[in-house]
């Protein structure tokens, strides 16, 4: 018996008892229970495999998110930068991701822009967040410290999860979110401008 012949026979049940029908014995009495039983556990687990769903759905929704939101910003920025001042930070005892800088001769700034990959206690353990430091220095210096992306894996470089390198005038870029049980991951190619202004003159 499925779902849908148990609900009609129990509705048939309780039709009887409400129109006053006599001889519903202790057999039906006890098929009605266990007939509820069985609609209420096919409920619930019906309402359970929605919740999950959707804790995945928006699990994987914000791990898509975190890469294309780091993927807008640093091609955004490598387009911007001068090309031959683009390092990729592999020191483990620091924090820096990526640097690049570039020279703005129409309003005299210089300037540079720093990715880190930070601890934040609020984060699994093995996942850091990316965060984007823009310092302009123009006479003073002004810095704006933003925070990119969440739910970024740094593991060892070696199993290139996320990772950079600039090679032959092409800056890579590998970026992995987990976010729960969902797992996105994003590769971004950027050729930074090849001619412009730098902070010394034309490149």
């Amino acid at each position: 018996m499925d779902f849908s012949q148990a609900k009609q026979k129990l509705t048939l049940m309780l039709e009887r008892l409400k129109r006053g029908q006599k001889g519903l014995g202790l057999i039906e009495v006890i098929l009605a229970v266990a007939l509820t039983a069985i609609i209420g556990g096919a409920v619930t687990m019906a309402t359970s495999q929605i919740i999950t769903g959707t804790e995945r759905s928006s699990d994987y929704m914000t791990a898509v998110h975190q890469v294309q939101n780091a993927g807008c910003l640093l091609n955004r920025d490598a387009q911007e930068a001068d090309k031959d001042s683009i390092t990729v930070d592999t020191d483990p005892d620091t924090d820096n991701f990526l640097i690049m800088s570039w020279f703005n001769w129409n309003t005299g700034e210089f300037h540079k822009i720093t990715y880190t990959l930070e601890d934040d206690g609020s984060l699994p353990e093995g996942l850091k967040k990316l965060v984007r430091t823009h310092k302009i220095t123009f006479g003073g210096s002004q810095e704006t410290v933003t925070p990119v992306a969440k739910y970024i894996v740094n593991t060892d470089p070696d199993d290139k999860e996320t990772w950079c390198e600039y090679d032959d005038g092409v800056l890579t870029v590998k970026i992995t979110a987990i976010c729960g049980d969902a797992t996105k991951t994003r590769e971004y190619q950027i050729k930074p401008r090849s001619t412009g202004l730098s902070s010394s003159g034309w490149l």
